[in-house]
């Protein structure tokens, strides 16, 4: 427990009175939540975004140089913040997956990372100190990766005595093609034509199956844990014009990212890149960065997936 100092405690503490929070409202699906919506899904992101703040507003009184960035919320830090010096970054998605939640499907993630960067600039993935998520189910467990320490697994039975190390039980595809393979894909609002040429030329490879309805968080972990062998969402990079909802972004991705890569996973975008320089988010749009995702279980199968993915995309700017 020495390995995770007071914030990083309170951060997990706070992960599961969300998870908490969440069942209240979600669990008999008469939106008990209290809110000027009927929508039960809207009204649950809205009481766990207002119970973050809450939580916020109570360690600014111990930690003035921590921020906080949700979805809803945007940028928030307390009177004493300084921009001109270091400060902590705490950016979190309490319900990535809320739609799913809300039809009755337990594939709900509660995500969340900590980083640290220079003042007057907004932290990118590559100063991320600690990291979450928060499985939003039965068994109830956390998933974690700290700088310095490695991966970590908790619940709320064992706050006193987190597993670390080879503890955690992950164990990612070990693949090397796509022959019946289980596929995580994001396509939720992509145009029909558009979707279909991502997802025809993966079927000829011999692609068991693709799951769509979960979050792209819940997606990725699956990845770690060998439940999927890999995962894409194309959408961030396509033209704007077919699309038809909200894209994925950093706030969606990056604590499963991390998690996802010290497992030995790989993870970059469409093109190609790692993530290592995309920011958090966007103080000045406050809002989060969008990315697009093709990340599998090894190297091996990354590189099956990213040469079937970029040329499907290849073939759709040409049309």
């Amino acid at each position: 427990m020495e390995r995770f100092n007071e914030l990083e405690q309170a951060i997990i503490r706070l992960a599961f009175e969300i998870g908490t929070k969440a069942e209240e409202g979600f669990g008999n699906r008469t939106g008990t939540f209290s809110s000027q919506s009927d929508d039960v899904q809207y009204a649950a992101d809205e009481a766990c975004e207002q119970l973050i703040f809450k939580w916020a507003q109570r360690q600014w009184l111990t930690h003035p140089q921590l921020a906080l960035f949700t979805e809803d919320l945007g940028f928030k830090a307390g009177d004493e913040f300084d921009e001109s010096r270091e400060a902590q970054y705490l950016m979190i998605d309490p319900l990535d997956g809320s739609r799913p939640w809300a039809v009755g499907l337990r594939l709900t993630t509660c995500c969340g990372v900590l980083a640290s960067a220079a003042g007057h600039r907004d932290p990118e993935f590559s100063e991320i100190e600690f990291a979450f998520v928060h499985t939003l189910s039965i068994p109830s467990i956390i998933f974690g990766w700290k700088r310095g320490v490695g991966l970590f697994k908790a619940d709320s039975y064992t706050m006193g005595n987190w597993n670390t190390s080879s503890e955690h039980g992950l164990r990612p595809s070990t693949k090397s093609d796509l022959k019946g393979a289980f596929i995580g894909v994001e396509h939720y609002g992509l145009e029909p034509h558009a979707s279909a040429t991502i997802i025809t030329p993966l079927y000829k490879t011999g692609v068991n199956e693709f799951f769509e309805f979960m979050s792209i968080g819940r997606q990725l972990l699956s990845v770690a844990t060998g439940g999927l062998d890999a995962v894409i969402d194309v959408r961030p990079y396509l033209n704007r014009a077919m699309l038809r909802t909200k894209m994925a972004g950093m706030l969606d991705v990056a604590a499963t990212v991390m998690i996802l890569e010290a497992v030995g996973g790989i993870v970059t975008d469409v093109e190609g890149n790692p993530l290592t320089d995309y920011q958090l988010f966007d103080r000045k749009e406050n809002k989060t960065v969008p990315v697009s995702i093709i990340a599998a279980g090894n190297a091996l199968l990354w590189d099956v997936m990213a040469n079937e993915i970029q040329g499907a995309l290849s073939q759709i700017e040409s049309d």
